[in-house]
């Protein structure tokens, strides 16, 4: 098999990635970044459900592709920035180092559970426990977020 054919897709498709943090970030300036963010968030669950259900190889690629956006791209693009503006000035490093460290604690704490549930049940039931029903409660919490105005100036906002 020629490597390039097989290297173009995933190359493409990270090209075509690269544009989701741009739209996250447009999105997010226009409509407010914790509206793209629940956006994002709610559509996690449904579309890890979705693979479940998609067959041929096409279709579980397409899926997968819009999975990885939502979950990093538009949720990022809009995400960095609303880390930095919903913490006061003066705490904001120190804020955002701890939520770097949430992240990793999740991930530790995420693949327990996968570790957990692959070794007592099958892959179906662990791939529904985690990404959907987690992935569903995550999009959820993302209501909770404070709602910063959009175009605002770091200084002047207040949570």
């Amino acid at each position: 098999m020629d490597r390039r054919r097989g290297s173009s897709p995933l190359l493409f498709c990270g090209g075509i990635g690269f544009f989701f943090y741009v739209i996250g970030g447009i999105l997010g300036e226009k409509y407010g970044r914790r509206n793209v963010m629940i956006v994002s968030g709610v559509l996690v669950g449904p579309l890890n459900l979705l693979i479940l259900f998609t067959s041929g190889h096409v279709w579980v690629a397409i899926v997968f592709f819009c999975i990885y956006q939502v979950t990093n791209g538009t949720w990022s693009g809009a995400g960095y920035s609303y880390q930095s503006e919903v913490f006061p000035t003066r705490v904001r490093g120190t804020a955002v180092g701890w939520m770097g460290a949430m992240q990793v604690g999740g991930q530790l704490l995420g693949t327990a559970i996968w570790i957990v549930l692959t070794a007592t049940t099958n892959l179906v039931i662990t791939w529904r426990v985690i990404a959907v029903c987690i992935g569903i409660a995550q999009g959820v919490s993302t209501f909770f977020l404070p709602n910063i105005k959009p175009g605002q100036e770091l200084e002047n906002i207040i949570t």
